[in-house]
Parts: C-alpha cells; sequence; structure tokens
C-alpha cells in the first residue's frame, strides 16, 4: 500500500514540474510573475524600483502604474531591452511585488535565445538591498 501511496504521489509531483517546466514559443505572450520577497517589516523596508531585463522578447504592454511610479522601455541593443520602473516619493514605494503580478506583458521574439532577468531594489530608512532574480525565479504565464 505505501508503495502505491508513493509512486501516485511522485507522479503527481512530476506531472505539477512538467507543466511549470513548459517550454516558452515564439511569438507568444506572456504576463510576468514575480516571487515573494522577503522584506524587514519592521524597519519598513519597501520596494523602491524594479528593473527588468530581456534578450531576444520585447515589452508588449503595461497593464498597471502604481500610483506615483515613472516606468520606461529603454529601446533594445544588441537584442537586449530593460524596463525601468521606481516610485516617486518614499511614501509610495510597494510593501511587496504583488502590486506588480500579471502587469507587464512581454513577448517571445526568439524561444532559443530568450532570456529574463530583474533587479528589485528595496530600501529602508538606512539601507538599500538589491534582490537579483534570474529567469528561473521568474514566472511566465500566457
Amino acid at each position: 500500500m505505501r508503495f502505491f501511496v508513493f509512486i501516485i504521489s511522485l507522479s503527481v509531483c512530476f506531472g505539477g514540474c512538467a507543466s511549470h517546466l513548459e517550454a516558452l514559443k515564439t511569438g507568444h505572450e506572456y504576463r510576468l510573475f514575480f516571487p515573494a520577497i522577503t522584506l524587514a517589516t519592521a524597519d519598513a523596508e519597501r520596494i523602491e524600483s524594479v528593473v527588468v531585463t530581456l534578450s531576444c522578447a520585447s515589452f508588449r504592454a503595461v497593464t498597471l502604474i502604481p500610483n506615483d511610479w515613472s516606468e520606461e522601455v529603454i529601446s533594445p541593443v544588441s537584442e537586449r531591452t530593460e524596463f525601468r520602473a521606481s516610485c516617486g516619493h518614499g511614501s509610495s514605494a510597494l510593501w511587496n511585488l504583488r502590486d506588480l503580478d500579471g502587469s507587464i506583458v512581454i513577448l517571445v521574439g526568439d524561444a532559443s535565445c530568450f532570456d529574463i532577468s530583474a533587479m528589485v531594489v528595496s530600501t529602508t530608512s538606512d539601507h538599500e538591498r538589491r534582490h537579483q532574480l534570474s529567469q528561473t525565479d521568474l514566472i511566465l504565464k500566457p
């Protein structure tokens, strides 16, 4: 019986893992979701800026701009382009990245060379932290 339960659990894990590792397709659009970043909320640590860098892809839309935030897309250079967003004042810094989840839409130009990364800057009254996120940390959904 234990062996049967083990086999079922293993197949569920592999099935779930396979759906998370679906290959990106050239010419398809995806929404970007961020992982949870642990902030020092007792020290009022908040997110003040985000930079997303793409290779072999382009930014297609931004569906939400937080209040008092500025956003810009830096034109592609050598197949690399950047999306930059930052708060206008410390009071408009974000308490978490959920406010940006799904709001950035990208188009994969060439799946064979596609890459995405992000840098999130958070601050408290006395220090700044940089959170580097790789492609494996970020979540893309159709």
